[in-house]
């Protein structure tokens, strides 16, 4: 089962002479990072604590604030201090000895001089105040698994219905393909037509222009593939924790069969499924990102028209403490094109934004003539896809 990185869990217990209440709370982190909170005569039990929250998380930033109330009043006692005393008395029989002068003092007067008289605390029992303490920490740690586990699910639920969006698109983009065929043919045939009207024309020379027009745009084995990415996420998401790294593997490679049909589409409503595609993978990015992967280095390269972003990216560590780090957030923009690669100003993202915004403009200016509610929200999504990619290339303008 998938685990949010978020959760919430408290509970108190009591006993006759004993009150714990604990609260535990966390917030995404690459590592297993503690802050307890506690009153200083508890501080013994600081690594009973810490490995006992071990059994029930494995990575975060973890908060866990402990209070404790004593309502006995009987652990207090008098102690006398009979070295104590007896220093007092050997200087007052000295004193009198020297300065010649009585040495009246009393026990009673003796008694009120410092340090002869305290009072002490008495130990409580270490074992009967980790019992109760054990308790409340289970308690208000099986809370917080819970926690994290129904906002994990209803993650995974989120993610599998965006894979279903995208399974159905990527059908669409196959529906599509004998459709662009045989719409190109019959432009063809047209133009000839007009050109040549009174020719003959002839049909092998039409099948052959339309034989390779299909080899060109032909994406078969861009959506065989991203389907079988898509069934492959959805049997990872299946498998239970520790599947990030994964996913982000996955992620990528969906990515790029999306921006493989993106750059084969000379088709508006292929084009228009194509960026829908893109705008899903980079969804399930994102949650990746919240997960707490660390990006150590990006890179991209072009072959054959065709661009592969690589990613190093570091694995959560779930034994390492201590390291007060932050998992850095990246906007819409860095999300989508790659933060490392934005910063160090990557010669081939540039050649790629410059490629997305050409095939942006270019679908927009066919969008001119038509008008109907679907045009209109599509040419909204297509303007803030333009405004990101814009915003890209600003990176290269420093």
């Amino acid at each position: 089962m998938i685990k949010s990185m978020t959760g919430f869990g408290r509970a108190e217990a009591q006993d006759e002479q004993h009150k714990f209440t604990v609260e535990i709370k966390s917030v995404n982190h690459r590592y297993l990072d503690f802050n307890i909170k506690m009153p200083k005569k508890l501080s013994f039990f600081d690594s009973a604590i810490r490995t006992l929250l071990k059994e029930y998380m494995l990575r975060g930033k973890v908060d866990i604030f402990i209070s404790y109330e004593d309502f006995t009043q009987s652990h207090m006692i008098l102690q006398y201090n009979q070295d104590v005393a007896s220093q007092y008395m050997a200087y007052f029989k000295k004193m009198a000895d020297t300065f010649g002068i009585c040495n009246d003092i009393t026990a009673a007067e003796l008694g009120r001089f410092q340090d002869v008289f305290t009072m002490e605390e008495v130990d409580s029992d270490e074992k009967e105040l980790w019992g109760l303490l054990e308790q409340v920490l289970r308690k208000a740690c099986e809370q917080f698994v819970e926690t994290r586990k129904t906002e994990g699910e209803n993650l995974r639920t989120d993610l599998l219905q965006k894979l279903d969006q995208m399974f159905e698109k990527v059908g669409m983009v196959e529906e599509r393909s004998p459709q662009i065929l045989q719409e190109y043919r019959q432009k063809l045939e047209d133009k000839m037509k007009e050109l040549l009207s009174d020719t003959q024309i002839e049909e092998s020379r039409i099948a052959s222009e339309v034989i390779i027009y299909a080899d060109k745009i032909c994406t078969d084995e861009e959506t065989v593939r991203l389907k079988s990415h898509i069934r492959h996420m959805k049997e990872v998401l299946a498998d239970g924790e520790g599947i990030g790294r994964k996913l982000d593997f996955i992620a990528q490679e969906m990515n790029r069969e999306a921006n493989t049909i993106l750059s084969k589409a000379n088709d508006l409503e292929t084009s228009n499924l194509a960026i829908d595609l893109k705008t899903e993978i980079e969804k399930v990015r994102a949650f990746l990102l919240e997960k707490g992967y660390e990006f150590l280095e990006e890179d991209m390269v072009c072959e054959d028209g065709k661009y592969y972003p690589m990613m190093k990216v570091r694995p959560p560590v779930a034994d390492t403490a201590g390291e007060d780090t932050e998992v850095k957030c990246w906007d819409t923009v860095q999300l989508k094109y790659g933060k490392l690669l934005l910063e160090k100003q990557h010669p081939v993202l540039r050649e790629y934004l410059e490629r997305e915004i050409r095939i942006y403009q270019s679908i927009l200016e066919g969008l001119k003539a038509k008008d109907s509610d679907r045009i209109r929200q599509r040419k909204e999504e297509l303007e803030q896809e333009l405004v990101e990619a814009e915003k890209g290339m600003k990176y290269y303008a420093v």
